[in-house]
């Protein structure tokens, strides 16, 4: 499901930078399609090549090293830089080439015979094919809430809840039948103790202003 803009991570230019402008001008060209492909895909020639079609693609050789060694990223600069603007796994530019290297067919490649076999019973492709795909979903007006910085207040309140919630749910899940009202009751007292109603009022003013 698409998540809308998500802005969860952030840069900036200290002061101290010498040339403010050309680390402007960098940030501009990673976001150029030619920089998205230099980050994700590294040199033609070198690290990728394209095929008669115009297609991106990389060797066996290339995609061993890449999946063997631990220093592939250090010592060729793909995809070893993170929080920079960039296209995620599944984009692809005017003409249909992936911004990535982890494509459909890529991920398909690398199944082991028991994915292998699940997707043939199901019928599938793929093993997300099982689950319903993005188009029948509305895109969401808002970011998800993961994306902000939430106020200390209420991370400090969730916290506190979450430590009640994880043994109270073990308690109710674990314990015998008979005793899941009575676990239950006693999980949501202590909810409601701890701050519960004066939470969820907390969150729900925060969501108003954001998406206001």
């Amino acid at each position: 499901m698409y998540q809308g803009l998500q802005v969860g991570y952030g840069l900036a230019i200290t002061k101290d930078c010498e040339d403010p402008v050309r680390a402007i001008k960098f940030l501009d060209y990673l976001c150029s399609d030619e920089g998205a492909v230099l980050y994700k895909w590294g040199v033609e020639g070198e690290n990728y090549f394209v095929d008669e079609n115009g297609m991106r693609y990389r060797t066996e050789e290339e995609i061993a090293k890449a999946s063997s060694d631990p220093d592939y990223g250090k010592n060729t600069g793909i995809g070893n830089y993170t929080g920079f603007p960039i296209y995620g796994d599944g984009a692809v530019d005017e003409n249909g080439n992936p911004y990535t290297p982890v494509t459909r067919e890529s991920v398909i490649a690398e199944y082991n015979e028991e994915q292998k076999a699940a997707c043939e019973a199901w019928n599938v492709e793929m093993l997300t094919d099982i689950f319903p795909q993005p188009d029948e979903f509305e895109t969401p007006p808002y970011s998800p809430l993961w994306a902000y910085a939430t106020p200390q207040e209420i991370t400090s309140n969730v916290e506190i809840l979450n430590e009640i919630a994880w043994p109270g749910l073990v308690k109710c899940v674990t314990e015998s039948v008979d005793n899941f009202d009575a676990n239950w009751d006693k999980l949501i007292a202590d909810y409601e103790a701890n701050g519960l109603e004066e939470t969820e009022q907390m969150m729900t003013d925060f969501l108003a202003e954001k998406i206001s």
